[in-house]
């Protein structure tokens, strides 16, 4: 509805034609109003001035709904009152991929449907499809990256747009693209940042005449804090000082024996280093850690007992592992790696160079797993040296050797740092976005302090509401209410009036696409619906007189009071010359 018609915006034409037909209908007539947002308020009858009032109250939606939703929608409306109801009104501009396809609609045959198109052939629109990091964080003070996904619908073969880069009000970078009509186009725009708070985004382009979409919103936060606990009896110098060494990561490290269990449930990534045997309490807080979207590295002891560990991998329903035996003093040759799949989703930018002659580690086994067909990094024998699993929301990684020096040199090569990051970057940001739309339905965030209970209230925008929320484990998600929202940021308030989080939300992607049921599409459904009238709107006074021509039929009185008056004349001329 943001179209450009001969007489303005199309939602403006469309409530001025409503209005107009209104006036011409009887006094008495009672109206129902259905928009996208499906709200209960309008589900009852309402005379024709409260009608014009509700109607001066229309804005834009951040809804589409589908051919059928609408038609079930109408069929409810029948439902409540079937004897009065029974001409339905559809402005629409008939987008495809919004409205889905037409053939399988079922009408009512005893109502009468006019489709009214609201549309303007020749538009085109460039729009922001998605926009994600260059890296997984954004450093304060560095110079950081972020890519952006353009998209062109329209009737000329390429644009030029204009891309603008601002960060809490301040315009802090710049791009030109061009892009090609049906094909994406990525943007790599630089920016630099000041201080550690969440920041407020906006990338905006220059494209007219469909401007709704031409700003999207999203959030940063800058150098965010990854929660390591390290429980490690082996007294592991090279993980602790993995993690100690980047400023990113907090690192809780203690032994098994003097673990504080309160610390679990606020971790992102627990890391177990050469527990011998772990606790059956342990074992049930780790097992539901990990389900409840926490990640764990697990790396045994040479002297792991097999039976207690496939005790807290059954509690994961994840494989179970048998013990191996390697001869420590043989060739170690037997044991190297093979270089990793540069093609799986893991390895993703980890390598600048995807070096299939990369010298390679060794490791002597003290496990393995019956499933192997998650293997992250193997041995020429095809069994692994690291698995990956799924448990629940979570993901366990399982080394199947020590990491002392008599079992392995991983620790020690280059590979160690980049495959431990990966996992500690991907244990905080596998379910937060930059940005959503009002059709992800629903957010995911991680709370501060899941221990605390707390209402959240959501803020901005000029509204304030207590949204749908629950919260598992240290995850809050939080349902993206069907209400009249618009775009932009809002705050998560916890009860003590402190923000939580900053939301950035948009408007969905398929409203951005150019392409709509032309006319005889339209009229080629009508030819089996004889009940549909098609009545295109491009300006009101155009519309009110075809809608005239098929709901009331033409005024042939005046032609008739024309020949009445013919046949008169010619009567007299005959009786006064003849």
């Amino acid at each position: 509805m943001e179209n450009e018609l001969v007489d303005g915006k199309a939602l403006e034409v469309v409530t001025k034609s409503l209005s107009s037909l209104v006036e011409i209908n009887p006094a008495s007539t009672n109206y129902v109003l259905l928009t996208n947002n499906f709200e209960g308020k309008d589900l009852f009858k309402r005379t024709r001035d409260r009608f014009s009032e509700r109607l001066s109250e229309l804005k834009f939606s951040n809804q589409y709904r589908t051919a059928e939703e609408v038609n079930n929608r109408f069929k409810n409306l029948g439902d409540i009152d079937s004897k009065s109801i029974n001409h339905y009104y559809w402005f629409s501009d008939f987008q495809k991929s919004t409205m889905g396809p037409l053939e399988n609609l079922e009408l009512d045959s005893l109502s009468e449907y006019y489709w009214i198109p609201v549309q303007n052939k020749d538009v085109s629109n460039v729009f922001i499809d998605s926009v994600w990091l260059g890296t997984p964080y954004v450093k304060v003070n560095q110079n950081n990256e972020i890519n952006v996904k353009l998209k062109y619908e329209g009737r000329e073969g390429n644009k030029e747009v204009n891309l603008k880069l601002s960060i809490d009000g301040i315009q802090v970078s710049s791009a030109v693209a061009e892009v090609n009509n049906g094909v994406a186009k990525v943007v790599k725009i630089p920016f630099n940042i000041n201080g550690n708070s969440e920041k407020k985004c906006i990338l905006s382009i220059d494209d007219s005449p469909i401007s709704f979409d031409n700003q999207y919103y999203f959030t940063i936060n800058p150098s965010p804090k990854v929660k390591v606990l390290l429980v490690d009896d082996g007294n592991n110098s090279y993980l602790k000082n993995l993690f100690s060494n980047e400023d990113i990561f907090v690192v809780t490290s203690t032994s098994s024996g003097s673990l504080d269990y309160s610390t679990i449930p606020v971790s992102n990534l627990i890391v177990i280093n050469a527990v011998k045997n772990i606790p059956a309490s342990l074992s049930e807080s780790i097992a539901e850690f990990v389900k409840k979207g926490g990640e764990l590295i697990y790396v045994p002891a040479s002297t792991t007992d097999i039976n207690n560990l496939n005790d807290l991998f059954k509690k994961m329903n994840i494989s179970q592992v048998e013990a191996y035996s390697s001869d420590t003093l043989g060739d170690k040759g037997l044991y190297t790696l093979v270089p990793p799949d540069f093609n799986n989703p893991f390895f993703k930018n980890i390598f600048e160079k995807k070096d299939q002659n990369i010298s390679m580690p060794y490791a002597f086994p003290i496990l393995y797993s019956k499933n192997q067909s998650n293997s992250l990094l193997k041995f020429k024998n095809g069994r692994s040296f690291l698995s990956e699993f799924t448990s629940g929301k979570g993901k366990l990684f399982l080394f199947s050797a020590p990491f002392s020096s008599g079992y392995t040199n991983f620790p020690r090569h280059a590979l160690f740092v980049p495959v431990l990051y990966k996992v500690g970057f991907d244990s905080f940001s596998s379910y937060e976005k930059l940005g959503y739309s009002f059709q992800d339905k629903n957010f995911t965030i991680e709370l501060t302090d899941p221990r605390s209970e707390n209402i959240f209230t959501l803020e901005g925008n000029g509204i304030k509401f207590i949204p749908d929320q629950r919260v598992s484990g240290k995850q809050l998600m939080i349902e993206i209410p069907e209400r009249e929202m618009g775009p932009g940021f809002y705050s998560l308030i916890n009860k003590q009036g402190q923000t939580e989080r900053i939301v950035a939300l948009n408007f969905g992607k398929k409203e951005s696409i150019m392409d709509f049921y032309t006319l005889d599409e339209l009229k080629k459904f009508q030819g089996t619906h004889p009940n549909v009238k098609i009545l295109p709107l491009e300006n009101t006074d155009s519309f009110l007189k075809d809608f005239k021509n098929e709901d009331q039929g033409r005024p042939l009185w005046k032609y008739c009071l024309i020949l009445c008056l013919l046949f008169l004349l010619t009567e007299i001329l005959l009786i006064r010359f003849f």
